[in-house]
């Protein structure tokens, strides 16, 4: 004999086996609707940017507590060195797995608006290095920054956080807090790795 209680439990197990089966859900919407941006977006947009400016300008000759943290990472222990690195690379991995399953489930506008922010990131990467470094940075570094000298903003992780930043309106929330912990762990890395 089945009790209310095992019928609501058979139930969930149920609908969950149905969820997985269809797959992992990481967009909000189905598929491409119309959207609406806030205008709190647009004044997180303009802090955010002044903020790296004024991060940038203050950056240069280096302040005693950044020398601080950089002093405490570099104490670390070696063996840490490789976990470092996958967390630096983790951004650059998290930006290419959303911007592919925007293309494969064919969320159009999101990838599009994916793409526009590369260019635009790397566009204020180049123009923000320019202004903080007082020359153009050379663009292996584009790619290859996770070691000393410093170059700032390190492109490996302010270009990919401009990509998770552009898709997390459109991600199911669990999928928003994993990118935000991913650029907290690739800012965390760059520094640990004195980038």
């Amino acid at each position: 004999m089945t009790t209310p209680e095992t019928a609501i439990a058979v139930d969930h197990v149920t609908a969950m086996a149905a969820k997985l089966r269809r797959g992992v859900r990481l967009f909000t919407s189905v598929g491409d609707q119309p959207r609406a941006r806030r205008a709190t977006d647009v004044l997180l947009l303009t802090t955010s940017l002044v903020g790296i400016l004024m991060i940038g300008l203050i950056a240069v000759p280096e302040p005693g507590y950044s020398r601080a943290i950089g002093d405490f990472m570099a104490a670390l222990p070696s063996a840490l060195l490789g976990m470092w690195q996958l967390l630096a690379d983790l951004p650059i991995l998290w930006s290419l797995l959303v911007l592919g399953a925007a293309f494969i489930r064919g969320r159009r506008t999101i990838a599009r608006d994916m793409l526009l922010a590369l260019v635009v990131g790397a566009t204020l990467w180049l123009a923000l290095a320019r202004i903080v470094n007082g020359s153009w940075p050379d663009l292996d570094v584009l790619l290859n920054d996770v070691a000393p000298p410093p170059v700032f903003p390190a492109a490996r992780l302010a270009i990919p956080t401009a990509l998770i930043i552009t898709a997390s309106p459109h991600l199911v929330r669990p999928a928003r807090r994993v990118g935000y912990l991913v650029i907290a762990l690739g800012a965390v890395a760059a520094v640990a790795l004195g980038a």
